[in-house]
């Protein structure tokens, strides 16, 4: 609009009088008395006060320059703008330019006033807009008073006679001059700050309001403007950081893993070669942890050269969550909360290839266990689905307490549990932990008033030498544990191939049950034996177990073979026979008044044919001090 004013003044200044003079000057008051109104208008269109642009605040508004307008066009008739005193020279007897001389009417006195209201309005936006904003937008503010308020200053100046001493010439608005530092510093602001690219309208409603974190950067990486979300997410204030490097207040709040190491250098590489980038950043610790994509942009100037970037943080955290949701429901127990069977799957292949990759480095072994709880079903059918859940989870919490922190204990469906022991130093120490599984299962449940005796049987097996595969290695592990119900339950059993399959583990067999014998290594379970009639215990069967040091309490069927064939069941069956008289004649005298009790002994076919088992009877009977009526033979 100045620009305007300026045009039509030189052209003035060329016509010097007559009707086409007139003319111009007319036009040119016209532009000076619109030119207030729509700077108020634009100043509050930059500073985001477009409510108040309605219909009757813009009729108001141009009410005054409407009249002025009106009289203008009609001055010759009134004179109430301006009153034409002719053509005066530039210099007195210089003969010098000659320029149109005149003297303002009573109304333009009136717009003039109006007209300065509304300019020291609009550059009081301005300044309040120079105060708040960020650096970017208070120097496009400056660049914007200096252009208008510049021009209009001195021709105000001009208007009231305040310039008298400094005119060049006589009759010159010196508005003229003022238009070369005004257009310096608008040229400037356009070149430098970006004056016509965004204005804080834009700024404000669109990235100041944005729940996104925004963040913009120069080319070396220093923050130059950000949003409030953005110092809400990086906890700091915008006049504290803007100037600063973006990696270094990060860093300087701890947070600055996104940028800093490899996975920085790779984003900033890509960033570098692509001119965008994308990573997901974790910013805090524990519950207060919040998930933000991190996206970075390049910015150009007009001619395609990279000025800086575009940092927006968009936070993802109830993405995330929902993601580790799903994930949690694909991959873990809804119940106990433990791995489910397909995770359980996927960590022993980890466990295996990691134990395959350090095979010989160290002597550590990798065990696998199968268990479940023996009698589960009954108690479910008995008491309820309710009660066999809450016994579920606590027997999932008793599993975890039994084992390490890193080792795996996984449901895998029903009462059936799995367990992954890597990095075990021997297999006596897996077997420890087995008898630790079962110790922890047979202690009182208390549930919902009802105290529950429950036993889990287990089934141990050994990464390389009992399978190289996860299906191999539970098939086996869940063979042993049948082998350990086989055998009375609540015990372990460690898989075994059959030995007599093999002459190598027949020989080593024969070797241990030699050394069990010398280290007298096996124990006697007792099975009570009930009369159907009266419901009361008439006696128990004497069952034989031996303590492996390495596989386990195992059960005849694991020994009982090579016994025979090398003749070692002998010795095995005497201990047999002795230790279950010495204890039923010590329950007889424990008991005295209850019925007699009688103990039955399971002898093997062979010992059966031996000629001399008659007087080994005798002689057990005899040394035990045992009734030969409280003995009995299978």
């Amino acid at each position: 609009m100045l620009a305007l004013w300026g045009l039509l003044y030189a052209v003035e200044l060329g016509a010097l009088d007559g009707p086409l003079a007139s003319t111009l000057q007319k036009a040119r008051f016209a532009v000076l008395v619109l030119a207030p109104p729509l700077w108020l208008v634009f100043t509050l269109q930059y500073t985001g006060r477009v409510g108040w642009l309605t219909r009757g605040f813009l009729a108001l508004l141009f009410a005054v320059p409407a009249a002025t307008l009106a009289l203008i066009a009609t001055n010759g008739e009134h004179e109430l703008v301006w009153i034409t005193e002719g053509a005066r020279e530039a210099g007195p007897g210089t003969g010098a330019m000659v320029l149109p001389g005149f003297e303002y009417g009573p109304w333009f006195w009136i717009d003039f006033s109006y007209g300065a209201l509304l300019v020291l309005a609009g550059a009081a936006l301005l300044v309040l807009m120079l105060r708040n904003s960020q650096w970017l937008y208070a120097r496009q503010s400056a660049c914007l008073l200096l252009g208008f308020v510049g021009p209009w200053a001195a021709h105000a100046a001009y208007a009231t006679g305040l310039d008298t001493g400094l005119r060049a010439l006589p009759n010159l608005d010196p508005a003229v001059l003022a238009f070369v530092p005004a257009g310096l510093a608008l040229a400037w602001g356009i070149h430098r700050h970006k004056l016509l690219d965004l204005s804080p309208v834009a700024h404000d409603t669109v990235v100041e309001g944005m729940s996104d974190g925004t963040l913009v950067l120069d080319k070396r990486g220093r923050i130059v403007d950000l949003n409030p979300s953005a110092c809400r997410i990086l906890d700091c204030k915008a006049v504290d950081v803007v100037g600063e490097g973006f990696r270094e207040v990060l860093s300087r709040q701890g947070k600055a893993a996104p940028l800093s190491g490899n996975r920085g250098t790779a984003l900033l590489e890509r960033y570098e070669k692509q001119g965008q980038a994308n990573e997901e950043i974790r910013l805090g610790e524990g519950t207060e942890a919040r998930h933000y994509d991190l996206a970075l942009s390049a910015l150009h100037d007009g001619r395609g050269n990279r000025t800086g970037t575009l940092v927006v943080l968009h936070e993802v955290t109830e993405r995330k969550l929902d993601v580790e949701r799903l994930d949690k429901l694909a991959h873990y127990d809804a119940l106990t909360g433990l791995p489910n069977r397909a995770l359980f799957y996927e960590r022993l292949s980890q466990e295996i290839a990691r134990s395959r990759r350090t095979q010989g480095v160290g002597k550590e072994l990798l065990a696998v266990m199968f268990l479940d709880l023996d009698r589960f079903k009954m108690i479910n059918d008995t008491l309820g689905h309710e009660v066999g859940d809450l016994l579920l989870k606590e027997t999932a919490r008793r599993l975890k307490e039994s084992v390490r922190e890193y080792d795996v204990v996984a449901r895998l469906a029903g009462d059936e549990f799995t367990v992954i022991l890597p990095e075990v130093e021997s297999r006596r120490a897996a077997t420890d932990v087995a008898r630790r599984i079962v110790e922890a299962i047979a202690a009182p449940f208390n549930l919902q008033g009802n105290e529950l005796l429950i036993s889990t049987s287990v089934g141990v097996c050994f990464y390389p030498t009992d399978g190289h595969d996860p299906t191999t290695l539970v098939k086996n592990a869940d063979s042993a544990m049948y082998r350990a119900k086989a055998g009375g339950k609540n015990r372990y059993e460690v898989y075994a191939e059959d030995v007599l399959q093999n002459p190598t583990k027949h020989f080593e067999l024969e070797n241990e049950l030699n050394r069990a014998i010398e280290e007298n290594r096996f124990v006697l379970h007792y099975q009570p034996e009930i009369k159907i009639s009266s419901g009361r215990m008439s006696g128990a069967e004497a069952l034989v177990r031996w303590e492996h040091p390495e596989r386990g309490l195992l059960h005849p069927e694991d020994f009982a073979p090579v016994a025979e064939e090398t003749g070692l069941i002998f010795s095995i069956e005497r201990w047999v026979l002795r230790e279950a008289c010495r204890q039923m004649r010590s329950w007889q005298e424990r008991y005295p008044t209850e019925q007699a009790l009688t103990v039955s002994v399971n002898i093997s076919g062979r010992h059966f044919m031996h000629p001399n088992l008659s007087g080994v009877v005798r002689g057990v009977l005899e040394e035990t001090g045992l009734p030969p009526r409280a003995s009995s033979w299978r």
